[in-house]
């Protein structure tokens, strides 16, 4: 093929090496090639001068924002696509999801604000690497053979990948752990509810934002942070598919009836934290055997305890981070 004058060309989003001859893309003086990746070992692989791009400014990241939705200066629209943009951060992955998702789906003012309510932005929730391995041991994402010591391994080159696409950033307060992107964490949510699996995630001081639902029937993974003496079990028979429950409570006492957790014979990793309360003395002998993984962090246990934890036969790790326990079986304070 014969060029006369100078060629660009640009690849968009490149997760793997790029043959360009055999995309007949011979690269010469005259003929140039940008790709844009989020992965610099791919750039880097190609022998590729990379250019890293920062976090935009508040007028671009709203040009571009409304660019991508196809928003004009003059559209009724105009004011609330500013609102979605400061939310993104200037984050040019957070602005591009964000305006693709709502293009065709928004179409006034009233619907661009319902689906910016519905967004979850937990400000710097920060990720205890440790959590993930616990659940991935749990929830048995890995050969059920390999040791602790082998899923921290593979967790910990999973959340590098994660890293080197700029998906998950380190917290620089906090040794292992990470932070996600609100806007990222969202699009992700999305993705995994899709098919077989349903995952509920709200947090307390957005009730106007994320109501309980009237049924949990869908949800196979459930994530709430609940204020005040709400309500929640027992639940157990609404959604028998559960197989990761993690609640926080920010504040009271939490009641737990005997029946408490029947229905959740599917559930492998629960965690609960911040919890104050007592188990039944009538504990069923049924209920939570097929628990792997069982975090019980910054609580009060009282009575019955030990007699609890007597049933769970397939339990693989127990975590009792800085909690305190009264019962009679366990007589000293953990503090981790």
């Amino acid at each position: 093929m014969a060029f006369s004058g100078r060629v660009l060309d640009i690849l968009d989003e490149i997760w793997k090496e790029v043959d360009f001859k055999s995309l007949g893309i011979p690269v010469s003086e005259k003929i140039k090639v940008i790709v844009t990746s989020q992965s610099p070992c791919v750039c880097s692989n190609m022998g590729a001068k990379i250019v890293g791009v920062n976090a935009l400014p508040e007028e671009e990241a709203r040009y571009l924002l409304k660019a991508v939705a196809g928003i004009s200066d003059d559209s009724v629209l105009s004011d609330v696509a500013k609102q979605f943009a400061e939310e993104c951060k200037g984050i040019p992955l957070a602005l591009v999801v964000v305006a693709r998702g709502l293009r065709t789906n928004c179409k006034t003012p009233k619907s661009w604000e319902l689906a910016l309510g519905q967004l979850l932005f937990p400000e710097d929730y920060s990720i205890p690497v440790e959590c993930l391995v616990r659940y991935g041991k749990g929830l048995e994402l890995f050969n059920e053979r390999e040791t602790l010591g082998d899923v921290r391994c593979r967790v910990d080159v999973l959340v590098n990948d994660l890293r080197s696409y700029h998906l998950v950033l380190d917290d620089s307060e906090r040794e292992d752990h990470v932070k996600l992107h609100d806007v990222v964490g969202e699009t992700c949510l999305k993705i995994a509810s899709k098919g077989e699996h349903v995952f509920l995630v709200g947090n307390a001081g957005q009730e106007e934002r994320h109501q309980l639902p009237d049924s949990f029937c869908p949800c196979t993974a459930i994530s709430l942070t609940l204020e005040g003496s709400i309500r929640l079990f027992p639940f157990g028979e609404e959604c028998p598919r559960l197989k990761l429950l993690r609640l926080v409570f920010q504040s009271g006492k939490v009641n737990l009836s005997k029946d408490a957790f029947v229905g959740m014979e599917d559930l492998t990793v629960m965690e609960l934290n911040n919890l104050h309360t007592e188990f039944s003395l009538s504990w069923p002998s049924q209920m939570l055997t097929s628990l792997r993984t069982l975090c019980l962090d910054y609580c009060v246990l009282g009575i019955e305890t030990s007699s609890m934890l007597g049933y769970m036969m397939q339990l693989e790790m127990l975590s009792f981070f800085k909690s305190r326990l009264q019962d009679d079986q366990f007589q000293w304070r953990l503090l981790g």
